[in-house]
This record gives structure tokens, C-alpha cells and sequence, in this order.
């Protein structure tokens, strides 16, 4: 059980630390319990996410389904990964037809910077 085990590290300590996490868990080993606030580290690990606001549980399932959720997470004071807070804004300043828009925020958003670069290139080709 881990509390916020990434508060004061630099990015590529956050990442290394990941990365001993992915290496530490996983089927078949040990099961970890983590709390962060780190919004876009959480895609990179987590198969399930339980979100806390005023001392109760709001939500509770994958990591892509709970980050979906605009305003359950506004309720809960927090943001999606910037990841997928890139892509929204990029559809809705691209100004593109209603219908391209709302196929674009209605895909599973990337929650991550390699998603999203491979789905920018997909749409680019």
C-alpha cells in the first residue's frame, strides 16, 4: 500500500519508479494499492482506478471509462491525463464539422502521450 509514493520526484524519477512498479506487479504477484493525485501517471499502471471525493467513493472501474467521465471529475476537483485534455481541446479548436467532433470525443480518449501521438499519425495518414 502506497501513499503518494511519487510526491517530489522529477519526471524521470516518477517514470523509473513506474517502471519498478510495473516490474513488482502484475498476475501472479504482488497486488499494490496506490493514492496519488498524479493524474497521468495512473494510465500508465493501473488496470482499476476507485476515485475519492468527500470522503466517499464516486467511482470505481478502468482507468479510460473513469477518465471519461468530464464531470465526474470536475466534481471531484480533479482532470483528466493531459493526454486526453490535449486531444479534446485540439478537436474543439480545429473547428471541424459537428460530426468529426463529436466521433472524436466520443472514441475512447488516449490517455496517454504514445496514444495519443499514434492516433494524431493515424488521423494525419
Amino acid at each position: 500500500m502506497l501513499d503518494e509514493p511519487t510526491a517530489g520526484l522529477d519526471p524521470q524519477g516518477e517514470l523509473a519508479f513506474i517502471q519498478l512498479i510495473e516490474r513488482a506487479s502484475g498476475p501472479g504477484r504482488a497486488t499494490l494499492l496506490l493514492a496519488t493525485h498524479a493524474v497521468d501517471l495512473v494510465p500508465l499502471f493501473a488496470e482499476r482506478v476507485i476515485l475519492l471525493a468527500d470522503r466517499r467513493i464516486v467511482a470505481d472501474g478502468p482507468a479510460r471509462e473513469i477518465f471519461a467521465q468530464s464531470e465526474l471529475l470536475r466534481s471531484a476537483s480533479l482532470r483528466a491525463p493531459w493526454a486526453a485534455e490535449l486531444w479534446l481541446r485540439v478537436h474543439d479548436a480545429a473547428g471541424e464539422g459537428a460530426a468529426n467532433a463529436d466521433a472524436a470525443k466520443t472514441a475512447p480518449l488516449p490517455l496517454t502521450l504514445a496514444e495519443a501521438a499514434e492516433r494524431f499519425v493515424r488521423r494525419l495518414e
